[in-house]
């Protein structure tokens, strides 16, 4: 990927990449994922956390995993999804 490619990848908060191999490897012949990276707001629309709370998190080392460069932060949308499933409670109706 060219760098003026990957600027207008980022700036559409999304970057394609190739799949990696059982040895960590990239293989060209594997299937791409798309990753998409959010900002601290759209997390706070989608979880319902304050941003307040998101930026406490970030501070003391818990919470939703991010990347940082600079002062901007991100969140991979997938990552969100999977920290939200992972703290649901199943209830007595769940099972039925």
């Amino acid at each position: 990927m060219k760098h003026n490619q990957f600027r207008k990848a980022i700036s559409k908060n999304r970057i394609s990449l190739c799949g990696v191999g059982d040895s960590g490897s990239l293989f060209s012949g594997g299937t791409m994922q798309d990753i998409r990276y959010v900002d601290e707001k759209e997390v706070s629309r989608i979880t319902g956390f304050a941003l307040p709370t998101l930026r406490n998190d970030r501070h003391r080392g818990r919470g939703i995993p991010y990347v940082k460069r600079g002062r901007s932060v991100r969140y991979r949308l997938d990552e969100v999804i999977e920290y939200m499933e992972s703290h649901k409670i199943q209830t007595d109706r769940d099972l039925q």
